[in-house]
């Protein structure tokens, strides 16, 4: 990560208060990376990532880019059949996976054949929580520390290799698997850039779109982070929770889709709050209404927003 070169002080997460720097988040990145090797994984191995918006989302994604394997990154609400769906299309042999989601898998693993389990928590960044894996169970924050060094760890990325895997909504039948490259992730970044006119070197990005939908991670976490600026992480979305953040946090910069800025209309604790800190909004995902961005514009500028 270039970002973590330059600003290697300045905070790349900000986590329910915890702030990782850029210099940590680099560290933690190479000492996953040599994990992930020592595990067996190689370039072109698909590892099953199944976590809402945490850190530890984010140090796969570049610590597994990092040796050439690939993330497929679906929904940790999904259902028992949508988990074997998407093992059946990956081939996954590992799953990285939030600890709510023990039961479910270790039922998938009997339909399916055993997998290597990378277990997590939400508390996994609060030092004054310590929850011990069980016998079968990798635990990610021990192998968040491995001291290897080394560049046989280093892969030589190429922009057509596939960077991640999302899974469509499905809207149209069964949802398929998507592949996006480096170069897509990155052309996405630096086009959201341009055409918003607005430079996003060293903003606070609004990441409360979900990590496993395209928009959340190439606008909301990869764009913030290739441009130095810090991912605002919500690992779960409530209208209360937003507002709170918007107040405490004051992101300048918010990608969501249009039920998102309805959440905003709504919101009991914005009113008479300036909310002048905010540069811009991106809206995807869905179509917005001409009536909703008239509101949503009307809002704004009532809470002493000049560009939206």
């Amino acid at each position: 990560l270039n970002s973590a070169k330059e600003n290697p002080d300045k905070t790349a997460l900000n986590y329910m208060n915890i702030k990782v720097k850029y210099k940590t988040l680099l560290k933690r990145i190479e000492a996953l990376s040599a994990s992930f090797y020592h595990m067996g994984l190689r370039k072109g191995d698909i590892v099953l990532v199944l976590l809402p918006n945490v850190p530890q989302a984010v140090y796969a994604l570049y610590a597994l880019n990092r040796i050439g394997a690939v993330p497929a990154f679906a929904s940790p609400l999904s259902a028992e059949a949508e988990i074997e769906m998407y093992l059946a299309k990956t081939k996954a042999d590992v799953i990285i996976a939030i600890d709510s989601l023990r039961e479910k898998l270790q039922s998938v693993f009997v339909r399916t054949g055993a997998k290597k389990l990378v277990i997590t928590s939400i508390f996994d960044e609060f030092k004054f929580f310590d929850i011990p894996p069980k016998a079968d169970e990798i635990p990610f924050a021990k192998i968040c520390k491995n001291k290897s060094k080394g560049s046989i760890y280093l892969n030589s990325p190429r922009s057509h290799d596939t960077a991640v895997i999302l899974f469509s909504g499905g809207t149209t039948g069964t949802p398929k698997a998507v592949e996006l490259t480096n170069l897509n992730l990155n052309a996405l970044a630096q086009g959201t850039e341009e055409a918003c006119g607005y430079n996003v070197r060293g903003v606070r990005m609004l990441s409360v779109l979900p990590v496993f939908h395209g928009f959340g991670l190439g606008i909301g976490i990869h764009t913030a982070l290739i441009g130095g600026a810090t991912c605002i992480l919500i690992p779960q979305f409530s209208v209360k929770v937003y507002a709170d953040t918007l107040v405490k946090q004051k992101p300048n910069l918010i990608p969501g889709v249009p039920t998102l800025f309805e959440a905003l209309l709504r919101a009991e604790n914005l009113e008479g709050v300036d909310l002048s800190f905010l540069k811009g909004i991106f809206s995807g995902g869905d179509s917005l209404s001409v009536e909703l961005k008239k509101k949503v514009d009307a809002f704004l500028k009532a809470h002493n927003c000049t560009e939206q």
